[in-house]
């Protein structure tokens, strides 16, 4: 498993969150996100989508958690009341490629990263936050050729 670390200004997302514990559920805010994604003014970069994870300090015991699907914008000028917004600072972030089909070996591999990688890596989260990007190389969920990157916030140990 590799990392490289990359630098990301701050941005701005929109789009719809959950809160929940059964990653299966969250495809549907790709679903809803897929309704009014054309209608969300100020979008920065038309073929860039992102899943934000945002844990709460009690996720060890509940096993819920924030999942927002979503498109960074320049602003949240004329924000539609059903959607929500979400800044995310400026950090270093360990990022990974996952490539193939989402519901094959994402969580496992989500699980490698947190508990293999991280804890060897020098590094430690700087917030209790990670971020799936999605950009052109993603051909669908179910699609053996898709990659997606995988964020997390990090800082060094």
């Amino acid at each position: 498993m590799e990392a490289k670390i990359v630098r990301l200004e701050k941005m701005l997302v929109i789009g719809l969150q959950t809160f929940g514990g059964n990653a299966a559920d969250f495809p549907k805010m790709w679903d809803l996100l897929s309704d009014v994604v054309e209608n969300i003014p100020n979008r920065v970069d038309e073929k860039v989508a992102y899943g934000i994870e945002t844990y709460t300090k009690d996720i060890p015991n509940i096993k819920h958690w924030f999942y927002m699907a979503g498109v960074e914008v320049e602003s949240i000028d004329n924000l539609d009341v059903g959607l929500s917004a979400k800044l995310i600072p400026c950090n270093d972030y360990a990022c990974f490629e996952y490539r193939g089909a989402i519901s094959e070996k994402l969580g496992e591999y989500f699980q490698k990263i947190y508990h293999e990688w991280l804890p060897s890596s020098g590094y430690k989260m700087a917030a209790p936050y990670d971020l799936e990007r999605y950009d052109e190389r993603f051909l669908g969920p179910e699609n053996e050729d898709s990659v997606m990157e995988m964020l997390l916030p990090v800082r060094k140990d």
